[in-house]
């Protein structure tokens, strides 16, 4: 990433803001981590965050177009995408649920996937895109070290 907190461009990969681009960026973050040797763990981990990430890009759109990161910043490996909206994402709140009363699991069909990107990485945040508006999404990956 930049100075600004903005990702390189040559560890970027653009993508359509559409529902059937999610795998792509899934399967773009397994071969960057998997090129710098990660263990499986963290890879698969990094999957589902990108795709929490790059499914709120699709839903929250304002653009036609999402820039998946994953690569180094400062000490961390970070796995972010840019959306063209400005606006900042609120997490919405993970419910408590008693797994053996399956009947009492709320039907809600969204607002689950920053808390859960919260709890599976390191850090969580967002930088303001100042070269072309909207936003970075940006999680830093545990990765034991």
């Amino acid at each position: 990433m930049t100075r600004t907190g903005v990702p390189e461009r040559a560890l970027s990969k653009r993508l359509p803001a559409w529902a059937s681009a999610v795998p792509l960026a899934r399967t773009y973050v397994r071969g960057r981590l998997t090129n710098l040797g990660q263990p499986r763990e963290v890879i698969e981990t990094a999957e589902l965050i990108v795709s929490e990430l790059a499914t709120n890009a699709v839903v929250h759109r304002t653009g036609e177009v999402m820039t998946v990161f994953c690569g180094r910043r400062g000490h961390c490996l970070v796995v972010a995408v840019h959306d063209g909206s400005p606006e900042k994402p609120v997490p919405g709140i993970m419910p408590e649920i008693d797994p053996r009363r399956i009947e009492n699991v709320p039907n809600d069909p969204g607002g689950w996937g920053l808390p859960l990107v919260q709890a599976l990485s390191r850090a969580f945040w967002m930088d303001v895109d100042p070269e072309g508006g909207g936003k970075w999404v940006c999680a830093a990956l545990n990765t034991g070290t």
